[in-house]
């Protein structure tokens, strides 16, 4: 029997997808948590601060601020300040 030539083989690479569907999920919730970050720093107010001879009766989360009888806000923080 003649010996025959064996074909070569060759191992061929898988193609890859340049894009894992496991990703999808980290990426939208980074863009759903970017999302609610700006809208949130772009809904607050401005801070205000109100310097007075007594903060007596003022709570901290608690008093709310009225101008002209409208609600405009909540007083976040209460400070003492001692040099008067």
């Amino acid at each position: 029997m003649p010996d025959r030539p064996v074909p070569e083989s060759r191992a061929l690479p898988k193609k890859r997808t340049r894009f894992s569907l496991v990703w999808i999920i980290p990426i939208l919730a980074a863009v759903v948590g970017a999302w609610v970050a700006v809208t949130r720093v772009l809904s607050e107010g401005p801070k205000i601060t109100i310097v007075m001879k007594s903060a007596e009766g003022l709570e901290a989360g608690k008093t709310k601020v009225h101008y002209n009888g409208v609600d405009i806000g909540t007083v976040t923080t209460v400070e003492a300040d001692e040099r008067s």
